[in-house]
């Protein structure tokens, strides 16, 4: 039957004997075996494992984050190429060109032909007409602003006397002792006739009346009214056109009932 001691050669080492008797009916000698464990080379290994898995892992997460980052850098930074004549900008998945035009070519990239010409000319003139300044400030003097070289003069006035204003409004507009004021809007034309003009007034931008007045003479002038009332107060202006629906001059002041 196999017996089993230790016995300790030394500190770092550990020595097993193993005693094996022979059965009974044998005649034969107890055989022993000896076990030898170095424990300072056990451990020795061990410790040489633990720091290898270590390295392995430090440089597998290094090597991670460098993917990453490199990755994270080739999305968010842009390569941007610029040149004399065009400039292009280049992405990971996508690239703009656009051309800019140089100094000495201002041709229009799409070409229109006349008639668009006219018609977006036509429409600015009327969003010119269709949306005065009144409304926007409070008037004080009045302003009156002359477009075109025929027209000699622009004013507003309380009367009229021979067709010429007996006076020029310099100040807000207020309601008089009888409970109405009355404004007229002169103008003075040179080397119109045959045209027409019209006068639209506004109150606070909103359009109020017209007035069309033929042009019968080379010196010709003409006039619009608008009485005012207690129910009238706010900001007001006449742009005069001509039957082009050209702007010629323009006028603004404010009403108040006082």
């Amino acid at each position: 039957m196999p017996q089993s001691e230790n016995i300790s050669s030394s500190p770092t080492s550990l020595k097993i004997v193993t005693r094996v008797k022979p059965k009974k009916d044998q005649s034969q000698e107890p055989q022993e075996f000896h076990s030898v464990y170095h424990w300072d080379r056990i451990i020795g290994v061990i410790a040489l494992l633990f720091i290898s898995i270590i390295v392995l892992i430090y440089f597998a997460i290094s090597s991670l984050i460098s993917t990453n980052e490199q990755n994270t850098n080739t999305i968010t930074k842009p390569t941007i190429v610029v040149e004399p004549s065009n400039t292009t900008v280049t992405t990971t998945s996508v690239k703009l060109a656009a051309t800019a035009p140089s100094a000495s070519n201002e041709t229009p990239l799409i070409p229109m032909d006349s008639k668009t010409e006219s018609l977006i000319s036509q429409a600015n003139t009327a969003l010119s007409t269709s949306s005065p300044g009144a409304g926007t400030h409070s008037l004080n003097p009045p302003i009156v602003t002359i477009y075109s070289d025929n027209i000699n003069r622009a004013i507003f006035t309380h009367t009229l006397k021979n067709k010429e204003p007996n006076s020029i409004i310099n100040d807000i507009v207020t309601l008089d002792e009888g409970g109405l004021s009355r404004v007229y809007f002169f103008t003075d034309i040179k080397n119109r006739a045959g045209d027409t003009f019209t006068h639209t007034w506004y109150r606070n931008g909103k359009k109020i009346v017209k007035v069309r007045t033929p042009i019968g003479s080379d010196e010709w002038r003409c006039s619009s009214s608008k009485y005012l009332d207690k129910n009238m107060e706010g900001d007001w202006e006449v742009k005069v056109t001509d039957k082009k629906g050209e702007l010629v001059a323009s006028g603004s002041f404010a009403f108040t009932k006082g």
